[in-house]
């Protein structure tokens, strides 16, 4: 039985609007950056330590940086 939940939408955690789901601001998390010329960044809610943000960057080459909306 897969029970990968990943892909599950948090209801507890969004706002409906015309029957589309818009998911909550994130207000401390991280910021993932891709590419160099288009660059494409957007938050998520989980903090990464030096040694995960240091293997996204190196296995990836997405930069992984504290966010905060402060």
């Amino acid at each position: 039985m897969n029970d990968d939940r990943s892909f599950v939408l948090d209801l507890d955690k969004t706002e409906e609007y015309f029957g589309i789901y818009k998911p909550y601001k994130i207000i401390n998390g991280s910021r993932f950056t891709i590419g160099e010329n288009c660059v494409t960044t957007f938050p998520v809610d989980q903090h990464f330590n030096w040694f995960q943000k240091l293997m996204w960057k190196w296995c990836f080459g997405v930069k992984v940086e504290d966010y905060s909306e402060e």
